[in-house]
């Protein structure tokens, strides 16, 4: 794995492991469900189970990515990477769709999602 790859793998490993505390642990915070995921305090309650299970989904994800990384093992690199990057995909999809909110609020998460993970493929 080239050092380039080894570097855009461990940032997407970061943006997995702090959106999972955002999502997991801090999602209650105002700061963090209205500023950061721009959702209102009304519905925090109703979204709560879904977000602490995404949030463990990063973590996941995360974890898969480190496992690639650490044993050397390209498979399990490549499978994470086009998994993180196919839920970036999703998630730019349903931004454009406008699903929950207004199309395209959510573009950003999208790309922070799904460019680390690409560029780990193309520099691998």
């Amino acid at each position: 794995m080239s050092v380039v790859a080894q570097v855009f793998a461990w940032v997407a490993i970061a943006i997995h492991v702090v959106v999972f505390v955002l999502e997991s642990f801090l999602f209650s915070r105002a700061w963090v469900h209205q500023g950061v995921f721009r959702v209102a305090a009304k519905d925090v309650p109703g979204t709560l189970l879904w977000s602490v299970n995404q949030g463990f989904y990063n973590l996941f994800l995360a974890s898969g990515l480190i496992y690639g990384v650490v044993t050397g093992n390209r498979a399990f690199v490549v499978y994470t990477c086009l998994f993180m990057a196919g839920c970036g995909v999703v998630l730019f999809v349903s931004d454009m769709l406008g699903l929950g909110r207004a199309k395209g609020s959510s573009w950003g998460g999208a790309i922070g999602q799904a460019l680390p993970p690409v560029l780990v493929l193309l520099t691998y």
